[in-house]
């Protein structure tokens, strides 16, 4: 069994095909899965999950369903997709602020669209 099919029986939810080849491609460099194995992904996975459902819980954010966090900052910043949105979800970025208040925000009109946009970043950065 592959490494992400044992990522989707842990979290519980099949994966979005996008999903699949960014995390094919990114392997253990994915930000949000950083580890020496699997289980150790996972773990700092659903920590990161846990502390992003916290968050959401003191924010009164409602969620739609499961998600999956494509990047998190300092525990307050998280970019994250809906995993039972089509094959190529949209990206959503949350912040959320020391007072409880949040902003909530597209960052991507899919996962596609914004590793490109990610990608174009890094590439203008390094010019």
């Amino acid at each position: 069994m592959s490494d992400i099919t044992n990522l989707e029986l842990e979290i519980g939810e099949k994966f979005p095909i996008a999903l699949k080849e960014f995390l094919f491609l990114a392997g253990k460099d994915c930000p949000t899965i950083s580890g020496n194995s699997i289980n150790e992904g996972i773990e700092t996975l659903n920590y990161r999950i846990r502390m992003f459902e916290e968050n959401t819980e003191e924010s009164n954010i409602s969620l739609e369903g499961k998600v999956f966090l494509l990047t998190e900052l300092n525990q307050h910043i998280f970019d994250f997709v809906y995993l039972h949105k089509g094959d190529n979800p949209i990206v959503y970025e949350v912040v959320f602020w020391e007072d409880g208040d949040f902003d909530l925000k597209i960052r991507g009109k899919s996962i596609t669209a914004y590793i490109d946009y990610e990608i174009g970043l890094k590439i203008k950065s390094n010019e």
